[in-house]
Order: structure tokens, then sequence, then C-alpha cells
């Protein structure tokens, strides 16, 4: 309300806006927030699985940079593959948000990394797919010759998918 003093008569005037007009704003201030938030939610889901997918692409590069470089993993002390052949570093998915990348020796496989995706990009699971073996030495991997390997990620509340290839000789996509 606003105060208003006339110039010729010594009363106050009060005035305001009505009900309406304060209804139609507070209406219309309503649908702006709504359509904004929505927008960004989505824009939000959309670069939270681009996140996760670089996520996943930089450990597969990794795994497969250990397996290039044919370095054994010396954590846990005495593990099986200080003393056996190293074949190469394993990528594999743990659960629906999970993955790990092991190292696998001829005696079994020891965990070198283990990412949870749901910890940082909630909402998001990986679908299932087979583990991915990146031979020592930059021999390739385990990968049929023409079928690459899809790891899918989803956004659960919107069905967005985006799927990371590996490829037989090793090309991550």
């Amino acid at each position: 309300m606003w105060l208003k003093t006339c110039k010729y008569k010594k009363r106050v005037l009060l005035t305001g806006f009505t009900l309406v007009e304060l209804l139609v704003s507070v209406f219309t201030m309503v649908l702006i927030f709504s359509f904004g938030y929505a927008d960004f939610r989505d824009f939000s889901r959309r670069k939270s699985l681009e996140g996760a997918a670089k996520t996943v692409e930089s450990d597969l590069r990794l795994a497969q940079q250990m397996a290039i470089s044919g370095k054994k993993p010396r954590e846990p002390a005495g593990n099986v593959c200080t003393t056996t052949n190293l074949n190469g570093y394993y990528f594999s998915r743990v659960s629906s948000s999970t993955y790990r990348i092991e190292a696998d020796c001829v005696g079994g496989r020891v965990s070198v990394k283990s990412n949870n995706l749901t910890t940082k990009f909630p909402g998001i699971t990986l679908q299932s797919f087979t583990g991915i073996l990146f031979n020592v030495l930059g021999a390739g991997t385990d990968i049929p010759a023409g079928v690459p390997r899809e790891i899918r990620m989803v956004v659960s509340a919107t069905g967005e998918t985006r799927i990371v290839s590996v490829t037989q000789s090793g090309e991550i996509r």
C-alpha cells in the first residue's frame, strides 16, 4: 500500500493492489518458475549422464594404459600377480551402478580400482555388459572382431541412454 497526500486536501488516501492483480502476478511467477525448474532438471540429468560416460571412458583408458605398460599391481602385498604372469587388465560390471578394474594374472584377479557411479551420479545405472580384458603390451582386447562391446548407461527417471563402446583393437568411443 502506498500513502498519497492530496495537494489541496489534507486527507491521506490509501492505494494498493486488488486481490485479482495479486493473484495474476503470483500465478505468473509460479508458471515461470515451474518451466524453468523442469528445464533445469532435464539439463542437470543430461550433464550427469555425460559426466558418467566420461568417467567410464576415463577408467577404460586407465585399464588400457595399465595393460599396455604391463605393470603388475603391488597392493595388496603378496597378491597373486607378484609371482605369476600378467595377462592384462579386466574391466567389469559389479552391480547396476558399480564397476571395477582388476589385474588378470595366471593365478587369478586382483582388484585395482572400484567405482560406484551412484555416489557421483545419482539415478544413472549401468546395463549388463560382458567384461573387457585389455591384453598386455598393446595386444588388443578379448573382444571378437567386428562386434564392439557396448557399455550402456541409462538415466532411471527419463530412460535417456549413453553408450561407450570398445573395439577389438582397444579403441574406446
